[in-house]
This record gives structure tokens, sequence and C-alpha cells, in this order.
């Protein structure tokens, strides 16, 4: 049930956005009113979502920038990314503004998962990168038989039941996405 409860957030927070009720439409058929995390998550992408203004070949097209970082190898990773405006005409591309207000961190992986946002935040760092932070704190409840990658990932045990190991560690994000 983690997994509504963070999704819920997720679409409380961008489903003002029209561009995250395009992907939305676009990308999942027949969710009977429930958006799952995965299909949340697989709607950000590093390719054109949407044409803004166009002159010939010169356009002006939002991208979601998205990175996968892995944890705890084959276990635990997040997604994080934010959507952008980038002109493009011929090989020449641009980034042309950042929307700060989509920047998001996803978990994924074994178990049920949790972020507890300290801030997440993303800007244009120069004409063709856009910077992008975020802090908070991870939290992964997992069978015993794989909790020892969480220990040697640097996460901390705060909570043992039955067979079930809960995880945190405050981690942090500094990513810089490049048009080139």
């Amino acid at each position: 049930m983690a997994i509504f409860e963070e999704t819920k957030k997720i679409h409380a927070k961008y489903s003002d956005k029209p561009l995250y009720n395009n992907l939305l439409e676009n990308s999942m058929t027949n969710t009977n009113n429930a958006i799952p995390l995965t299909n949340v998550a697989n709607t950000y992408s590093v390719t054109p979502i949407e044409t803004i203004g166009s002159v010939g070949t010169q356009a002006n097209t939002n991208y979601l920038m998205r990175k996968t970082d892995t944890v705890v190898s084959n276990y635990a990773y997040v997604t994080y990314g934010v959507d952008t405006v980038i002109y493009s005409s011929g090989s020449f591309r641009e980034v042309v503004s950042v929307n700060s207000g989509t920047a998001f961190v996803l978990p994924g992986g074994s178990g049920s998962y949790t972020w507890a946002n300290g801030y997440q935040t993303a800007s244009k760092a120069s004409s063709t990168t856009v910077s992008f932070r975020a802090a908070g704190n991870l939290e992964y409840k997992v069978n015993r038989s794989i909790s020892s990658g969480f220990s040697a990932a640097g996460f901390s045990l705060t909570a043992t039941s039955g067979n079930t190991h809960t995880y945190r560690k405050f981690h942090q994000i500094s990513h810089t996405f490049s048009l080139y």
C-alpha cells in the first residue's frame, strides 16, 4: 500500500501541470483511476514530449530529463529529473528554461520504500546544462535475506519486525544534465 501512498503524493504535486496530465493520458491505458508508481516513473523520459512552437526546422520542445542511480546494487534505486524547454535547430540545441517546480525524486526497488523530501531543485546552469540538486531520507523495508546489501551501502537499521528489516539513509543527489 505504500506504493499507492507515494503515487497519491506525486499525483497531488503534479496533477495541475498540463505536461504531466498529457504524459499520463498518452502513456497509460484503462487505469480505472489508479496510477501505479511504475507508470508515473516511466512517463519521464529524455525524449521530446511536446513541441511548443516551431518555425521551419526550429522548435522549442518540452523535455523531461531523467536519470536513475543505483543505491543498493540489484535492490534499490532512485530516479530523478525535471521538465525543461529546449530550443533545437538542426544539430544545435540550447536550454531555454527549466520548470523547477517539476523537479522530482522517485525511489524504487525491493520491498517497500519512501523518499522524505528535504529539498529538490533544478536550474539552468548554462545554455547547454541543467543543474539538479536534492536531499532527503530514503527508507526501505526489505526481507532479512537481502538486508546485508543495505548495511554495506551505508543505510542504518532502524527497525526489525519478523522477517522485515527497515533501513534509512540520508541521501543527496547532485547531477548536471547536459545536452551534448
